[in-house]
């Protein structure tokens, strides 16, 4: 799988998963399969010259949601976009005569999205999810993991494809007696 630069390999990760809709979810008690991902994660990078791109999106209950894209060469983030959408924006339709005939024209709104590719650019926005490498995800996911208290309820899902599997999807943890948007 690749993004179309030779030895890229193209990671993606989907919407969040919300807790309650994991197959695969554990307790700080019982052990957590992040380091045979990382160890897995590490040979798919070196495999690939560290050279990969991923997905990153957010889908609100409302309908507004965005997805982030980041490119990373040689362990270097070199370029991240971003693309808001909103699945109910309303559509407005155009009404016209063309040649005496009526016709409805559809218009689409458009969203706020921005391209960064240049070193000074990349992280500037304010928008998406930030400019982070693989391994930065990976740390981050550790260091969660290990904020965890007994009883928190601990997300930790990988991807399943054979191109990827055992790569990080999910990771994270709930409180323990977390309710709605604790």
């Amino acid at each position: 799988i690749g993004d179309g630069t030779p030895g890229c390999v193209d990671l993606s990760i989907p919407p969040p998963i919300y807790y309650n809709e994991l197959e695969t979810t554990t307790t700080t008690s019982e052990p957590i399969p992040f380091d045979s991902s990382l160890d897995d994660w590490n040979s798919l990078k070196i495999k690939n010259n560290n050279c990969y791109t991923y997905v990153r999106s957010f889908s609100s209950w409302t309908g507004f949601g965005y997805t982030t894209t980041i490119k990373v060469e040689d362990g270097i983030v070199v370029r991240r976009s971003y693309q808001e959408s909103d699945s109910n924006a309303p559509v407005s339709i155009t009404r016209s005569i063309v040649d005496g005939e009526e016709v409805f024209i559809e218009e689409t709104p458009t969203f706020p999205s921005y391209d960064e590719t240049t070193p000074d650019e990349i992280g500037t926005n304010s928008e998406g999810y930030p400019a982070l490498t693989m391994d930065e995800l990976y740390d981050r996911c550790d260091a969660a993991l290990n904020e965890a208290n007994p009883g928190d309820t601990v997300i930790f899902n990988t991807f399943e494809d054979p191109n990827m599997d055992n790569i990080i999807k999910t990771c994270g943890y709930v409180p323990d007696r977390c309710m709605d948007d604790c």
